[in-house]
């Protein structure tokens, strides 16, 4: 749940920076998250425009937040 809640606030970000703000971790991050893309498509992304939700395929729902993960 927490890889589908990362995903999902990647791929909102802007992601129109300049060649200084590059990352290796970034990149790193990026790759590995495009290798599980097809298992992450089985979570659903819920967003209020309050807070954002991940429902996994078992039904469980768990509150997606940044302050729970690194980049």
């Amino acid at each position: 749940a927490a890889l589908a809640c990362i995903n999902y606030e990647r791929s909102i970000q802007d992601r129109d920076q300049s060649w200084q703000s590059f990352h290796f971790a970034s990149l790193t991050a990026d790759r590995s998250l495009a290798s599980i893309s097809e298992k992450l498509k089985e979570y659903a992304i819920g967003n209020d425009n309050y807070s954002i939700t991940v429902t996994t395929p078992s039904g469980e729902e768990f509150h997606c937040s940044s302050y729970y993960y690194m980049d």
